[in-house]
């Protein structure tokens, strides 16, 4: 019916049919046929009206309107004949479906520099098949045309490329390894004659899985230059950046192509994220090159025309989106990262107040201020005032002495209450968010103290301006319960919330339980001692106040966490995840957090966890959880386990399962056998903990290092064994290097650095190999045996020692190495000859705006490594730790005064260098001092210079007294301190252990 009823509408209409055939012949190709002259109307006489059309327009207005029905009828009926014969093609838009795969994907999306490349990458940069050796050339040929076609080179050519720069960025791409594709950017373009690459170029490097700290490093300082406009090639690229005036720069340092504020906020935001998870010291950097563009290179230029007039305003914004940014806790050290936020917002602060006019700081900026100001400790005069704190609640000041009056109030608003008082002077009201961080920084909504807590306080969500009532008092009231100090306290507040809403929130039961959780670690407040922990300072509960008059009355007693936790289900009342995490991570032993777990998480989430087996559901599942929960999840089956408990008797396999092959059930899973459900397996011990956490992170390989240290940590700990005649504790030791340098390796495969605590958990490890060995060589041996059998089982990838010697040396240069590869900025490693010739001109540029420490070692670290070096006799390791120290007494000072006792462990890494110095490696106190000759143990008391009988003593005494943030020389009271805790300790713990 539309065949005939379309051939009568062309014969009554032959001028429609000769236009439609005109449409559908191809241009340029005349037909053998011609139509018929339309002699009648060629001969038609036209009739002019006065008042309207012709008739001949009139009748070619109608031919038109058929013409248009016409070829909708047509269209319609093909795209149903298509769809009924090929059901897979495009109803809307069969014709598209029909092109090559290639030309599709560039006529369906606009032209662009990324679309280019991909689809080079996917046709071009690909092997050929064995076959098809014959024909490369041709289908090379056919492919390069397809891809660089006339459009693609005319786009190539219009941005300044050209195809020889595609072939540079898949080239840049093309390698697995992030940090040899990052020196490859930045060879490539420290050339002169390159155009710069295009930022997703950079953006696709930063975004990879695999990003480790040394290419990050390299991208940083690739990033720099670029956002400053600053040529790599060039001496300026060396120069400070935050110290670079533009305007008083050579033009040919600049490059031609400024980037605009949107690209250069989305690189700088990536760069924030990518620091906060690798490593926080590149916040400051990051800071100060996007302050320096923001000041001297943001103009009316990079404004729309909206924003013109109103470039102030804009830098403001940014400015304060910054700030915010910063706010952001980091991964890696949240509470240590503090110092390195609070720096780096006040290099914002800084030029903000230097522009002209002064920038302002709106809420959001005041807000992120808080909320760095709240994780820092507090400062010597909060210290004192918290000490003044009366025992009873509320804590006013109370005056037990007559100079406590004469203090005044100093001390008393801590530096977050001082932000929020000049937020309140700029004008800005306080929200629920100032009334969280106040109570959190020592002062409660209605004007009366609490606990100052040192706490990590997220930004205020984007909707807290609609919470209701019952929702804002739960956030209220959940910070009250942080901002105690004893479990009576804590209790009281939970009792008074429950009074004004009979179901407490979840939010204020995970404050409940945090305080439940810790009161198993209750401190003692050392008053003699200035280093000691105060309420505040940490998530520890103090005891209840000695005198009755001070103890706070609450109606019912605190319950403990399983009453808490079962009157929480009667109640309907589901925990978040974070909470889960919080129960898995403090959990006392694996059983318990499996019963947890069992409790708390959905049948899929157990079973994805609790399985190796990963299919296309439980991969599902995996991703849909918090990676926080994974990793408590990991760190509950490290957990360690009571030594006295029978049933806690491992077996080989599952007591190393890095180095022993344990077997899987038919489940897929070492936790759930065949038998056994997951809400059965939880009532018998789970000797198998450690086993299923290697198996797990062996089937995720996650790319956090949050995930790996519960295991370097577990083993790095005692294992109870039912064989302990086969695997005493001294032979533990050599299994457990092993076992840690393995999984330092998987690590690496995946691109994760363990940072300084991988590197203590070594150190630890290696001091008590090397100290059994030297109490029994035999046993040494008989361990590097057992280590090579499991080796030859299971075909790891280490090397084992033949000797105790052997051993010994392969350590020590591991740990130095180690320790290298932490501190240095850039360790060049060349995979190519042609990438080798490069390498030192790239680490010039790269390193010279950068810190010369990459990762600052924590005293705690440095006193592990010289324990280490000291065991093993390494006496010029030992000074070349201490001269490496004297060079940056500066960066380890601050690095020390970052932590509660850090000076004092600074003191005790000194004193740890001159006892094994002096008595070289055997730490008998008898031994101790046998390198001096003269008094040189307490300067103080004498003015002569000492002399010594040994070296190394005497050069250490040099190097330490010389440097100022290092001396004095260790007396003799530390010494013999040190002797006492960390040599009569050890051997009770040995003897306790044996």
């Amino acid at each position: 019916a539309f065949i005939q009823n379309s051939q009568t509408l062309r014969r009554q209409y032959p001028a429609i049919s000769r236009r439609y055939e005109s449409i559908e012949r191809p241009a340029g190709r005349e037909q053998n046929t011609t139509a018929a002259p339309d002699t009648a109307s060629e001969h038609r006489a036209e009739t002019v009206h006065i008042n309207g059309p012709s008739e001949r327009s009139l009748e070619r207005d109608r031919e038109q309107r058929v013409f248009r029905l016409l070829k909708n009828v047509e269209r319609n009926m093909l795209h149903l004949t298509l769809y009924q014969s090929y059901p897979h093609l495009n109803y809307e838009n069969p014709f598209a479906t029909r092109l090559p795969p290639k030309e599709h994907f560039l006529k369906k999306s606009n032209l662009s520099l990324a679309n280019i490349l991909q689809n080079y990458l996917t046709t071009i940069d690909q092997p050929l098949p064995n076959d098809a050796e014959h024909s490369g050339n041709r289908t090379s040929d056919a492919a390069i045309r397809r891809v660089f076609n006339a459009a693609s080179l005319r786009y190539l050519s219009a941005k300044g490329y050209s195809p020889n720069d595609v072939m540079a960025w898949a080239w840049i791409l093309g390698t697995e390894q992030t940090y040899r594709a990052a020196l490859r950017l930045f060879v490539w373009d420290s050339h002169p004659g390159h155009r710069p690459t295009p930022l997703f170029v950079l953006k696709l490097l930063l975004r990879r899985t695999t990003l480790d700290v040394k290419a990050f490093r390299v991208l940083l300082s690739y990033s720099r230059l670029r956002i400053n406009q600053l040529s790599l090639g060039t001496s300026a690229s060396v120069i400070q950046l935050d110290e670079i005036n533009l305007d008083r720069t050579s033009p040919h340092v600049l490059q031609n192509n400024p980037l605009d504020i949107v690209r250069v906020k989305s690189l700088v935001t990536l760069l924030l994220r990518k620091a906060r998870e690798l490593w926080p010291e590149a916040l400051i950097y990051i800071t100060r090159s996007f302050a320096h563009y923001l000041i001297h290179q943001l103009d009316s230029s990079h404004t729309t025309k909206a924003e013109k007039g109103g470039i102030d305003s804009l830098r403001a914004y940014h400015f304060n989106e910054c700030l915010r940014a910063l706010a952001i806790t980091p991964r890696r050290g949240p509470f240590a990262s503090a110092f390195i936020q609070e720096k780096a917002q006040f290099e914002l602060l800084k030029a903000m107040a230097s522009h002209d006019p002064v920038l302002p700081v709106n809420r959001q900026g005041y807000q992120a201020l808080i909320a760095v100001q709240l994780c820092h400790p507090k400062t010597p005069a909060e210290r004192v005032y918290t000490m003044q704190k009366s025992p009873s609640w509320p804590p006013w000041k109370e005056a037990r002495l007559g100079m406590d009056t004469e203090r005044g109030d100093e001390g008393m608003k801590s530096r977050a209450m001082q932000v929020m008082s000049q937020m309140t002077e700029a004008g800005y009201p306080r929200s629920t968010y100032e009334e969280i961080a106040s109570i959190l920084a020592g002062w409660d909504t209605d004007g009366s103290p609490t606990i100052q807590t040192r706490s990590l306080m997220p930004m205020a969500p984007s909707q807290e301006q609609r919470w209701n009532r019952s929702k804002i008092d739960s956030a209220i009231w959940s910070a009250r319960i942080r901002a105690t100090r004893t479990l009576r306290e804590a209790w009281a507040c939970f009792l008074s919330y429950q009074n004004l809403y009979p179901v407490p929130t979840q939010r204020v039961y995970q404050a409940m339980a945090e305080k439940l959780v810790y009161s198993g670690v209750i401190k003692e407040n050392e008053s003699n001692n200035p280093d000691s922990p105060l309420p505040g300072d940490g998530y520890e509960v103090f005891p209840e106040p000695s005198s009755a008059r001070d103890v706070l009355y609450v109606p019912t007693e605190p319950p403990s966490l399983d009453q808490l936790l079962r009157q929480m289900a009667s109640q309907g009342v589901r925990p978040s995840e974070s909470f889960v995490s919080l129960l898995l991570r403090t959990c006392p032993d694996p059983s318990t957090g499996l019963k947890y777990a069992c409790d708390f998480l959905s049948r899929k989430q157990l079973r994805a966890l609790c399985t190796t087996d990963h299919d296309q559901s439980t991969t599902k599942t995996l991703s849909s959880i918090q990676n926080r929960l994974v990793d408590s999840f990991i760190a509950c089956l490290c957990s360690p386990v009571p030594y006295d408990d029978c049933k806690y008797r491992l077996s080989e396999a599952d007591a190393f399962p890095v180095l022993i092959r344990t077997p899987l059930s038919s489940t897929g899973s070492i936790l759930v056998s065949e038998e056994q459900t997951p809400d059965e397996f939880t009532k018998f011990s789970q000797p198998r903990a450690l086993s299923h956490a290697v198996q797990v992170l062996r089937s995720l390989k996650p790319a956090r290092v949050s995930a790996w240290l519960p295991l370097l940590k577990a083993l790095g700990s005692y294992r109870t064994c039912a064989s302990e005649r086969h695997i005493k504790r001294d032979r533990q030791w050599f299994l457990a290097w092993y076992e840690i340098i393995e999984v330092l390796h998987w690590m690496s495969e995946t691109e994760v650095e363990a940072g300084t605590d991988g590197l203590r958990t070594l150190c630890h490890v290696f001091a008590g190999a090397v100290s059994a060995g030297i109490r029994s060589m035999s046993t040494a041996e008989e361990a590097l045996l057992l280590v090579q059998k499991a080796k030859d089982d299971k075909g790891s990838s280490y090397d084992v020692a033949a000797t105790f010697e052997i051993f010994v040396l392969d350590g020590l240069r591991y740990l130095k190495t180690y320790f290298d590869r932490l501190v240095h900025p850039l360790p060049v490693s060349p995979a190519t000859h042609s990438e080798a010739n490069n390498n030192n001109e790239v680490a010039a540029l790269v390193n010279k705006p950068l810190p010369e420490i990459f990762q600052v070692p924590g005293p705690d670290t440095l006193h592990a490594l010289v324990r280490a070096l000291g065991t093993a006799e390494d006496n010029d390791g030992i000074m070349n730790l201490l001269q490496w120290m004297s060079r940056s007494p500066t960066e380890l000072r601050k690095r020390a005064s970052q932590s509660l006792g850090g000076h004092r462990m600074s003191r005790r890494t000194l004193t740890a260098i001159r006892i094994f110095l002096e008595s070289g490696g055997n730490e008998d106190p008898h031994y101790i001092g046998q390198g001096t000759t003269s008094s040189s143990s307490d300067p103080e008391s004498s003015d002569t210079e000492p002399t010594f009988s040994d070296g190394y003593v005497e050069e250490a005494y040099q190097i330490i007294t010389a440097t100022q943030g290092l001396g004095p020389w260790p007396s003799d009271d530390e010494v013999r301190e040190y002797i006492f805790i960390f040599i009569f300790i050890s051997i009770f713990y040995f003897c306790f252990l044996s």
